[in-house]
């Protein structure tokens, strides 16, 4: 559920506060207007890179049932610790004897938590409609095709793209600009990290905080 949805701590959310990405970096999320856009963004996987024409037809992970139906969300946990052991003490086990099933919570927007999830539902419906109908629109002007359902899944497992986009993640998402620069200022100038870590690289400002 980590790549479908976004997480604060210990809660999973449909869109959350924070931008969970892989290597456990964080990314957060300041202001409602770029909770919509992080919303849309995930929300349209499938889509956007040209593969379904709807969110809920993509036939991986998903969060599409349970923000708009409130379908229960579960997945499967393999203890591939417990596998390897076994292996390694030549003992026989079937598939799926170390595995357990465990149901994902999902937590409202802070946006949408005055709201009923009736209402929450409704508004995540209207949401994934808007998408579904950009995503035709766009594909009609371009002339092309998505890939299809059929075609996600005859694809190899372990293939990789010819070109791999590439970009920098950004500091926070903040639609406001006197915001950002606050965020930026206190990352900079107040974050202390642990001892004998490498934190990450910024541009040299001077000696002295900004008074």
């Amino acid at each position: 559920m980590r790549q479908d949805g976004f997480t604060t701590g210990e809660k999973s959310f449909g869109v959350g506060a924070t931008l969970r990405l892989p290597f456990s970096t964080s990314i957060a999320i300041l202001d409602d207007k770029d909770f919509l856009k992080r919303a849309v963004y995930i929300l349209s996987h499938g889509c956007k890179e040209g593969l379904v024409l709807r969110p809920r037809d993509w036939p991986g992970v998903n969060c599409i049932e349970a923000v708009t139906r409130g379908k229960k969300l579960s997945g499967v946990w393999y203890d591939r610790t417990k596998e390897y052991e076994a292996r390694k003490a030549g003992v026989e086990y079937r598939h799926g004897e170390f595995a357990k099933k465990y149901d994902v919570p999902l937590s409202p927007l802070p946006c949408l938590e005055g709201l009923s999830q009736g209402e929450q539902r409704a508004w995540y419906r209207t949401l994934v409609a808007s998408i579904e109908q950009e995503t035709r629109k766009h594909y009609e002007r371009e002339g092309k095709r998505v890939l299809g359902v059929r075609g996600v899944l005859r694809q190899g497992p372990h293939s990789r793209p010819k070109k791999v986009k590439r970009s920098p993640a950004p500091l926070c998402h903040c639609s406001d600009p006197d915001k950002w620069r606050a965020y930026r200022d206190n990352y900079r100038w107040n974050v202390r990290f642990p001892e004998n870590c490498f934190p990450p690289p910024l541009a040299f400002c001077g000696l002295d905080p900004p008074t």
